[in-house]
């Protein structure tokens, strides 16, 4: 949630001259209440005045809307899991709270999985049968009486690994269509596609599409169809779009 500033400064000048900034320590949980708008009236009054005298209090509201580093993921979920063991106060219970915070920019249902690309590619036409094929191509060539091998992996090969794939063809009218062939959890999380060409393009030859849209774990629902995604992410969806220049069996 972004802060209001105008509406901060017009706090600031109702409540006048403004005494030093507060020693103790800001209620989180209504930081976080905040953040959802879930205040009104009275409360919404006395959370906006101490965010007008508090700047610790506004730089953890902007810190909830920058989505974590794969770092900082990684050390919450520690510090919950000790939490968990150890079932301590004081200090841990400030660790817990920050946690807290940063798991709600973390739910699966508010952030896509980080970047993936094509890291195995068996099946399309190249000069030799040794030869591998360029990953940067902008299209495959692909014979339908092939099997076409894909795998997709993170780019980052120390980052959070947590992805679940479906795959999408496209349609004459553009829109795209759950694929018959699905995509498989690989070594290491990637997303794997192991299956003949046919099975995913059918008996229409061309410029073909395949759509493989990456989410968190398993909370997302996917659309059965849906028009061609605009961009590469989409909400909580990162979209990842592979061309083939496909010919259909027999042709």
């Amino acid at each position: 949630m972004n802060i209001d500033e105008t509406r901060l400064d017009e706090i600031t000048r109702s409540l006048g001259p403004l005494s030093a900034r507060p020693e103790d320590d800001f209620d989180m949980d209504d930081l976080l209440a905040y953040h959802d708008k879930a205040l009104d009236g009275a409360e919404l009054e006395r959370v906006e005045a101490r965010l007008a005298i508090d700047p610790r209090a506004r730089a953890f509201l902007a810190d909830l809307a920058t989505p974590p580093s794969p770092f900082m993921a990684r050390w919450v979920r520690r510090r919950l899991l000790r939490r968990r063991r150890r079932r301590q106060i004081g200090a841990l219970a400030a660790i817990a709270a920050a946690a807290a915070a940063l798991l709600f920019a973390l739910t699966p249902s508010a952030h896509p999985p980080p970047a993936y690309a094509v890291s195995y590619l068996r099946g399309v036409t190249v000069e030799s049968r040794d030869e591998m094929p360029d990953l940067r191509a902008e299209a495959w060539p692909l014979d339908g009486e092939a099997r076409l091998v894909l795998t997709l992996a993170p780019e980052d090969p120390d980052g959070e690994v947590d992805a679940r794939g479906a795959a999408y063809v496209d349609r004459p009218d553009g829109e795209l269509t759950l694929s018959a062939v699905q995509p498989g959890i690989g070594k290491g999380g990637a997303i794997v596609i192991d299956a003949s060409a046919a099975a995913l393009f059918g008996e229409r030859s061309g410029r073909r599409t395949l759509h493989v849209a990456l989410t968190r774990g398993s909370e997302i629902e996917l659309p059965t169809r849906r028009p061609a995604p605009d961009g590469p992410i989409e909400g909580a969806v990162r979209w990842m779009v592979l061309r083939f220049d496909y010919t259909a069996p027999g042709e």
